[in-house]
């Protein structure tokens, strides 16, 4: 039965169900054999036959190669060159098997790995004789150095390669040597496999502390990655799955794991949320027309007035209520506001009354009008008579209103002397006689007994 495994140097081939019915290596006598004709690939350097499937007859089992001595079923035997090459199998009995014949090359290595911190990996070697593989780091440093991150030194193909969680270099170059699967190269056979180290993943949260004010835009972080692989994983304490997140007053924390998820790094950062201050106006304020204000605030560092206001200077407002806003910022930035109402009352329209003329001795009174309250000087009492000395006299009323706000009036008192009348001589005249009286002294004037 011709057998092509010339495809490739790794290679199986299976029969179908087939009965030993042939002779072994040119013999005549009925020797129970099966005999395959072998194609191997160029670089094939050796095979091996087994019984696949149907029953295994008893006893020891061999095989030959171009009637070569006999080799154990299932062992490989070393082969030069692509052939044809004739194997034959005998056995007393003619039951049906399946056959299985697979080629082998010269060992081979796999492809070099990289690893991120905390993950594990494996290197592996093919068609080596197993027990014979041996594993070892030859750099960085000295030779054996970084074997502790092997599974397995010695006896196996496949050595399992954990990276620490720090402190790795940026790779190691593995070793591996051993003799080919079937003996056939008497040296050992050696090969290098380099695993790559990615620096473990670390994450930095900008900016790491802030603050902001009651009120205000919250702050946006952002997890900052050094190492490990993308893409990465994001897990904010306020569950964010993103790069960054806006976020309050408080701790937020930051969890992100790599491609790898192996290890993860986490980091934190503060928002402040600063309360605002409690910014007072002070109390409404009352006046009189013409009265300067001062507009004090409190519970803040700086405060600014609107309408033209500067705290704590004094300014005079027209009559009318105003409402100031003042806002006040403390050491934290924050900003407040209050508002304080100022009301400007008109002074009263005070009236002493007319001006008077009176003679002397005459009583005067003046009444104020125009406000509640009324106080005279001179020593006049508002509605009370009193008697004016001769002259002309300016008395002054203040008058002030029911918002205590005060102005003043004045009227003029003129008191005329009286005249020095003269009603001429005593006169002695007889019964009978006619007498004439004439006043002197004044303008006009009245007698009496008719």
């Amino acid at each position: 039965m011709n057998v092509d495994l010339s495809a490739s140097p790794n290679v199986m081939w299976t029969s179908p169900m087939i009965a030993r019915d042939g002779n072994c290596c040119g013999t005549v006598a009925p020797d129970n054999c099966l005999e395959f004709v072998i194609t191997l690939h160029p670089n094939a350097i050796a095979v091996s036959f087994s019984i696949a499937a149907g029953a295994v007859p008893p006893g020891a089992l061999f095989y030959q190669v171009d009637c070569g001595p006999p080799t154990p079923v299932g062992s490989p035997i070393c082969l030069d060159g692509p052939g044809p090459h004739h194997l034959t199998f005998c056995k007393p009995g003619n039951n049906d098997n399946a056959f299985s014949i697979v080629s082998y090359s010269e060992p081979i290595v796999g492809s070099d790995i990289t690893l991120n911190a905390g993950c594990e990996g494996f290197i592996y070697a093919q068609y080596y004789n197993e027990p014979s593989i041996s594993w070892t780091s030859i750099g960085p440093g000295n030779p054996g150095d970084y074997d502790s991150y092997l599974s397995c030194t010695a006896g196996c193909d496949t050595t399992y390669v954990t990276a620490p969680s720090t402190g790795a270099p940026a790779f190691v170059d593995y070793l591996v040597c051993g003799s080919d699967i079937g003996d056939c190269n008497p040296n050992p056979i050696c090969d290098t496999i380099r695993v790559n180290f990615v620096d473990p993943i670390q994450v930095d949260v900008t900016p790491a502390m802030s603050q902001i004010c009651v009120g205000d835009p919250p702050v946006t972080l952002t997890a900052n990655v050094t190492g490990g692989t993308g893409p990465f994983t994001y897990l904010w304490s306020n569950g964010a799955t993103t790069s960054s997140t806006t976020a309050l007053g408080g701790t937020h924390s930051v969890t992100v794991t790599d491609q790898g998820g192996c290890i993860s790094a986490t980091d934190s950062a503060v928002v402040i949320e600063n309360p605002l201050p409690i910014v007072d106006a002070g109390p409404d304020q009352a006046m009189c027309d013409g009265v300067s204000a001062t507009l004090n605030a409190s519970g803040a560092v700086s405060y600014s007035w609107d309408n033209g206001v500067t705290d704590g200077v004094s300014f005079v407002q027209a009559v009318g209520t105003t409402t100031y806003t003042v806002t006040g910022t403390d050491a934290n930035g924050c900003v407040n506001t209050d508002q304080v109402n100022v009301t400007v009352n008109p002074l009263p329209v005070v009236n002493a009354g007319t001006d008077q003329t009176v003679c002397d001795g005459a009583t005067v009174t003046l009444s104020g009008s125009g406000a509640v309250t009324y106080a005279w000087d001179n020593g006049v009492t508002d509605g009370v008579s009193f008697v004016p000395p001769l002259g002309t006299t300016t008395y002054t009323v203040t008058g002030t209103d029911a918002n205590g706000c005060v102005n003043t009036d004045q009227v003029d008192v003129l008191v005329n002397p009286l005249p020095v009348v003269d009603a001429g001589n005593d006169q002695t005249v007889c019964e009978g006689t006619t007498v004439v009286l004439s006043g002197s002294g004044a303008v006009s004037y009245t007698w009496d007994n008719g």
